[in-house]
């Protein structure tokens, strides 16, 4: 053990992940670490919408932009306004 400069568990665990693998040197490489499902972001869905409007016919507003017009629409319906990153991200999440 000395002569690879590792701990011991190291050691152990290497060898039992290389007899799960079958002995096959492959299940010692790393494997993936992603997550393999993402949270959705839930926005509603008329605030999504109505920036999604404002943004076809201003395509070079940006987020802290669409935040005062979106502002005065979330007044007039009476919703709970995003704030400048969510917008951000209604951006950058929408199929365009």
């Amino acid at each position: 053990m000395e002569d690879f400069e590792v701990k011991r568990r190291t050691l152990y665990h290497w060898s039992k992940k290389l007899s799960e693998g079958g002995h096959n040197l492959e299940a010692l490489n790393d494997q993936r670490k992603a997550p393999r499902s993402k949270r959705k972001r839930l926005s509603p869905k008329e605030i999504s919408e109505e920036s999604r409007r404002l943004r076809t016919i201003h395509p070079n507003f940006s987020k802290k932009t669409l935040k005062r017009f979106v502002k005065v629409f979330c007044e007039h319906k009476k919703l709970n306004c995003p704030k400048v990153r969510n917008i951000g991200w209604m951006i950058a999440d929408a199929p365009e």
